[in-house]
């Protein structure tokens, strides 16, 4: 932190518009990033926690998990956990998320002044030989390995665009008791 503080004072006054900390945050490295969403998430959630909500009360909306709107692909994991979260704490009406560049290839726009959220994607890159270390090569561990790199995206509620019809799916009707024809299956298949 110490040369980034220098690096601030080394900017002075050429970059007027360019606010410190986010400077801070475009010098650190992809994992730094992650830890520091990380905790910023952490830290909410138990702030919540001591104002008495217990955000997992119903942890689910009717429109299953949070899910891209363009793909239709859900979210998976902590994107799925704090994409669930932001949804209930903004009070949007419903878990759809689109990327800024989604939304102006729908030919709409984000509107002006919403903040995205931010999510987690989890590059693989495989090692190559010649990365590995003379202490690996003599251990006979010259198989490949992966590495995995977190990279943060931005993506916004549906709510927060504008300029494009977004609809939301219709909602499956229930009534009484729905069974479920696979689940039937395991419950009949189960021995008595």
């Amino acid at each position: 932190d110490a040369g980034l503080s220098d690096v601030g004072k080394g900017l002075g006054s050429c970059l007027p518009s360019i606010c410190f900390h986010q400077l801070k945050f475009n010098l650190m490295n992809a994992y730094q990033k992650f830890n520091h969403l990380a905790g910023q998430v952490t830290n909410e959630i138990i702030a919540e926690l001591q104002q008495g909500k217990a955000i997992w009360q119903k942890p689910w909306s009717a429109y299953g998990l949070p899910r891209n709107y363009v793909t239709d692909r859900p979210y998976e994991g902590f994107n799925a956990f704090y994409l669930h979260h932001v949804t209930e704490k903004d009070n949007y009406a419903a878990p759809f998320f689109i990327t800024f560049k989604q939304a102006q290839e729908m030919g709409g726009r984000v509107r002006k002044g919403q903040k995205g959220t931010p999510i987690v994607y989890w590059k693989i890159y495989d090692s190559k030989e010649k990365d590995q270390t003379a202490d690996q090569t003599a251990k006979g561990k010259d198989r490949p390995c992966s590495r995995f790199v977190p990279f943060l995206w931005a993506v916004f509620n549906i709510d927060q665009v504008e300029g494009v019809d977004l609809r939301l799916p219709t909602m499956p009707e229930r009534s009484g008791q729905q069974i479920i024809p696979a689940c039937q299956h395991v419950v009949d298949s189960f021995p008595s």
